[in-house]
């Protein structure tokens, strides 16, 4: 992606830089909301209409998206902001992340998209069925992936050193759409049909973070660091070694450890 800010456009920023989380794109919010999961589609989720205004209107207050790799350092054990980060003149950085887009079971056929594609144009798109035809068809922005792919080619200022967003994905249903996880029959075809896809997506500036493998509440009084330790190996088993080294972990729930003793 081509970056449109030059070095002289950017200054020192030492303020707080602010995080947008939200889950995937509604793009049939009448399927969706007149399904039996309605309520919680409408509380956690959001329509294609609003995902449009949210980036319009974020963009109207001068925000611009980073990276978290921008954002903060390494130190010892630790990360630390980074002392060094510069934004554009008169700018807010933003990180934006989204969390369970892997096109889960439960959510095929009512008002959702299938999965993630790369269109004929080479650009990031979504596949899934018309619920008034049962045709199957392309439209790229109803995701959010294909849809901030599409944003940030039409407004490239919206972008720090390229940076797109987040995905925090889980791993027990697979990825994007795609069932790679171990007790699908065809999971070997999956693997390789979702690998030039990622390649893509981190082509385009974004960036991937585990979520846990099966969406574990770190929080929970019931939760041990062995369920904990065995997750984890699930996760960069089928999730990482397809994505790459990522050091990024949002918790589901937004839960922390209430484990004893160090993480």
């Amino acid at each position: 992606m081509r970056e449109h800010w030059a070095e002289f456009d950017l200054e020192p920023f030492h303020g707080t830089v602010q995080h947008l989380f939200i889950h995937q794109i509604i793009p049939f919010p009448h399927v969706a909301f007149a399904s039996e999961e309605g309520q919680d589609f409408d509380d956690w989720y959001i329509t294609r209409s609003e995902a449009v205004a949210l980036l319009d209107e974020l963009r109207a207050r001068r925000y611009v998206l980073v990276s978290l790799a921008d954002c903060f350092v390494p130190r010892s054990h630790a990360v630390v902001p980074n002392p060094e980060l510069r934004v554009p003149r008169g700018h807010n950085p933003l990180v934006l992340s989204i969390d369970d887009l892997s096109f889960n079971r439960f959510l095929l056929g009512k008002g959702f998209m299938d999965r993630i594609i790369i269109d004929s144009t080479g650009h990031l798109s979504s596949i899934g069925k018309d619920p008034s035809t049962g045709r199957q068809f392309k439209e790229p922005t109803n995701c959010i992936v294909g849809l901030l792919d599409g944003y940030l080619r039409a407004h490239p200022e919206f972008s720090l050193n390229g940076a797109a967003a987040t995905l925090a994905l889980t791993g027990y249903e697979g990825i994007l759409g795609y069932r790679t996880d171990r007790h699908e029959r065809n999971r070997a075809a999956q693997q390789e049909a979702v690998k030039p896809i990622i390649a893509l997506m981190r082509n385009r500036g974004w960036t991937f973070a585990s979520h846990s493998y099966g969406h574990i509440d770190l929080g929970s009084k019931w939760m041990t660091r062995e369920w904990v330790t065995d997750d984890t190996a699930k996760w960069k088993r089928e999730v990482g070694e397809l994505l790459g080294p990522t050091s990024l972990y949002i918790t589901p729930f937004g839960s922390l450890a209430a484990l004893d003793g160090p993480s």
